[in-house]
């Protein structure tokens, strides 16, 4: 199966976002959650306290780091999967998706590894389609 790895990394970030839209859910849930109403006693001002438990916002950001190293991950096995296949010369330890803060230096490094030239269609899909820079697609 092509892109097995990616794939498995998918499901496994499928089920953290699962998890996180349940916690989400549970915030909205009147038993996760006290409120209080009360008077400052330095000030007169009158208050109301609302407080979720601590473990619910410290759960859900390990969970959305989880489920986005995971979707990373996939991007990583995929290019790995990719550029054995059309650009064999670029695989390396150091191989991953390239992702970089502008157009400019996405093209260096594509450059530098000789997809440029080795696979101008890969290189053109990168580049033009994909566009995973500042400035380009901001999902990637």
């Amino acid at each position: 199966m092509q892109f097995h790895g990616a794939r498995l990394k998918v499901d496994r970030a499928n089920k953290h976002i699962e998890e996180i839209d349940r916690n989400i859910r549970n915030l909205s849930d009147p038993d996760t959650h006290t409120v209080t109403a009360g008077v400052d006693p330095h000030t007169g001002q009158k208050l109301i306290h609302y407080d979720i438990p601590q473990n619910i916002p410290t759960n859900l950001a390990l969970v959305i780091g989880d489920a986005v190293h995971n979707l990373r991950t996939a991007l990583d096995y995929a290019w790995l999967q990719t550029i054995e296949r059309v650009v064999p010369s670029a695989v390396s330890d150091f191989a991953k998706f390239p992702i970089y803060p502008s157009l400019k230096v996405l093209e260096a490094a594509l450059k530098g590894r000789k997809i440029d030239t080795v696979s101008p269609r890969l290189y053109e899909l990168i580049v033009s389609h994909l566009k995973p820079y500042g400035g380009g697609d901001h999902s990637l």
